[in-house]
């Protein structure tokens, strides 16, 4: 037992940009917006966390994120992985995304900043020709979650709460969302959000912010429990034993079980190949079953998840 309990989790804040090897916008269509929204709602069903904002611009990808348990490189995956089998069924593209994500860490104290410079609008393109009684237009079109903030719960997969909360002092949060957002972001936080976009030699890897995130990371690897421990502790949740859940059982109450227990191991750093190897299942059944229990009775993860939380704060004090 230590001096202090272990938090609940190690919350990093971070900024992560996904690019792509073609030179085309990696959104064209809104069925590209709602499939990139689709996409980002079962990341976070999977992995946790919360999305703060986020900009496509040409043929790159920007995401405010608040990383929980699940690592960054797991949520990375989920959002690159998945966007890409869309644009291979849509377009015929394949190889989309570079190899390596990019990852600026960010203390909370600049989160609202970067929304609002991610929620930006269009430079116009001065340059592009134009009739007399037309304006200049955007070199192309980009997406971003700004409607969440003006319309607030307007985009289910963007978290405005915790941004709108620190901008309603003095003010409703949306109508000072909009102020600042119309008083620009001052040069120091554009190279604040900016100047680790693209990936750092080796060598530069280890600044002082890059330690933060790694040390926050190593803290929450350090308390999450192993797989088995949350399939027990799930199996008394559940009413069924933990010796069924390692069958060929298809009771309901024991597939129920096995499916909590897989997101709440995903949520923790686990895969969901290595639930289907501890319950015997192939993977392709489990996410199935999961994925239907996510559209009917999305709401007993969350139950199960917070009396995890309880149970295990329970263990460490």
């Amino acid at each position: 037992m230590g001096d202090t309990p272990a938090p609940r989790f190690a919350e990093t804040l971070v900024q992560l940009v996904l690019r792509s090897r073609h030179p085309d916008a990696l959104l064209q269509t809104d069925d590209d917006w709602r499939a990139l929204g689709f996409i980002a709602a079962r990341m976070l069903f999977w992995c946790g966390g919360a999305i703060y904002a986020c900009r496509c611009e040409g043929n790159e990808m920007r995401f405010a994120l608040q990383v929980a348990h699940a690592p960054l490189g797991t949520m990375a995956h989920h959002i690159s992985g998945a966007y890409a089998i869309h644009l291979r069924r849509t377009r015929g593209l394949g190889g989309i995304f570079n190899k390596h994500y990019a990852a600026i860490p960010l203390d909370e104290v600049f989160l609202d900043d970067l929304v609002l410079w991610l929620h930006r609008s269009a430079v116009p393109d001065i340059t592009s020709p134009a009739s007399p009684a037309s304006a200049p237009v955007p070199r192309t079109r980009i997406w971003t979650a700004d409607h969440a903030y003006l319309v607030p719960k307007s985009i289910p997969w963007i978290n405005t709460d915790r941004v709108l909360i620190s901008l309603s002092v003095g003010a409703p949060g949306p109508a000072t969302y909009r102020r600042r957002k119309s008083e620009g972001i001052s040069p120091e936080d554009v190279e604040r959000f900016t100047r680790r976009s693209q990936r750092a030699p080796k060598a530069d890897r280890a600044s002082s912010e890059d330690s933060r995130m790694s040390a926050a990371g190593n803290a929450t690897l350090a308390h999450r429990p192993s797989i088995e421990t949350i399939a027990r502790l799930v199996a008394d949740y559940c009413e069924v034993s933990y010796d069924d859940m390692l069958t060929d059982t298809r009771r309901r109450a024991v597939s129920k079980a096995r499916v909590i227990a897989t997101v709440l191991a995903a949520r923790n750093g686990a895969t969901a190949a290595a639930a289907a190897r501890l319950f015997g299942r192939s993977r392709s059944t489990l996410i199935e079953q999961v994925e239907h229990y996510r559209a009917t009775q999305l709401e007993m993860f969350a139950e199960a998840e917070a009396i995890l939380e309880a149970l295990l704060a329970g263990e460490r004090e």
